[in-house]
């Protein structure tokens, strides 16, 4: 995947080889520096690692640097940085503008989270992102998630509160979510596997564009793909398009069974999306939500409308065994045109 990455004219380039030999490390490309630890991390500065190569970290905290971008050179598989935390191992402070592409961040010690960032205009590209309690937590407007993978991680993939408007997530690959519900399987409760691909909680996520993601809960139970609580101040979320996505699951469970999607926002639209073995396939807690042209496929429940009003329209339905449910206290909606 490639993305245009636009880079100051003050920014200056540090290159960083573990494998490297016979270099005084000054940081060039041809005397690369040879460990994390001697990195001193700075605004408008790009830092590249070798492709094919390993090296260690230990939790690493940055403040408000801005325009930084963490990247690869040479040829080869993601540079793997290997982080040694118990609590984050990355995080990222008010640092605006920063980038993170074509890296595989994982960990050692299975910390609470891989990457927390606090800062806007952000960019993570190309990465992989495993083996914690969260994949990524934090907020940030402007954010775009894009053509990553979060695998193998305890409760959410990314998790996301407060200010995240405009954010994008798009063709991105997540399995292996809420890993603790494979600790006490299937019996294990619903407040002992709380994770999601996706959570937006709390969040002021107007404008967000989720896309072309796959979202695979089919060996988890409990909680959902996407989850969005878009309501922060008693102000609702608006202009959310969620659309292309397929999500699998999650798991079947006898507690407190899980859906697809869980959306409380004001007018979001779910259109092009494919729901498969589902207990629900999409749970809607949103003033005038709209689905059109999505596949339910192999599910209990199609939609599960709730308080409010959805127009469900055009739609395609196989081997579901209740298209629409709606709340007794539901204000009713549209249902036209579903196959």
């Amino acid at each position: 995947a490639f993305i245009t990455i636009k880079v100051s004219e003050k920014s200056k380039s540090v290159f960083i080889d573990p494998g490297a030999t016979g270099t005084n490390g000054d940081g060039s490309r041809e005397n690369p520096l040879t460990s994390w630890e001697n990195l001193s991390f700075e605004s408008h500065t790009s830092y590249f690692f070798q492709r094919s190569s390993s090296i260690e970290a230990k939790g690493t905290l940055i403040d408000d640097k801005k325009n930084m971008v963490f990247g690869a050179y040479g040829i080869g598989e993601r540079p793997k940085i290997r982080f040694d935390a118990a609590v984050n191992s990355f995080k990222l402070r008010g640092c605006d503008g920063y980038v993170i592409s074509d890296l595989d961040l994982t960990s050692s010690t299975d910390p609470n989270r891989i990457l927390e960032t606090y800062s806007n205009n952000f960019t993570i590209n190309n990465c992989i992102i495993s083996h914690a309690g969260m994949g990524m937590r934090g907020s940030g407007d402007d954010g775009k998630i894009l053509f990553s993978t979060f695998h193998d991680v305890n409760r959410d993939g990314i998790y996301l509160t407060n200010d995240a408007l405009n954010l994008e997530i798009g063709n991105c690959h997540f399995f292996n979510i809420n890993m603790r519900y494979m600790e006490n399987a299937p019996n294990t409760g619903y407040g002992e596997a709380t994770g999601d691909a996706i959570q937006l909680e709390g969040a002021n996520c107007s404008g967000a564009r989720i896309h072309h993601n796959i979202m695979d809960r089919h060996n988890t139970g409990h909680k959902f793909n996407l989850i969005i609580n878009g309501f922060r101040d008693g102000v609702g979320s608006t202009d959310i398009i969620i659309e292309h996505n397929v999500s699998i699951g999650p798991k079947d469970t006898n507690e407190q069974p899980g859906s697809g999607f869980y959306i409380v926002a004001v007018g979001p639209t779910s259109r092009y999306n494919e729901f498969i073995d589902a207990p629900t396939a999409y749970a809607n807690v949103s003033r005038d939500a709209i689905a059109h042209h999505n596949i339910i496929r192999n599910s209990k429940n199609g939609f599960g409308v709730g308080k409010n009003t959805m127009i469900i329209n055009n739609n395609t339905f196989y081997d579901v065994d209740y298209c629409v449910g709606m709340w007794p206290d539901g204000e009713g909606g549209q249902f036209k045109n579903n196959i």
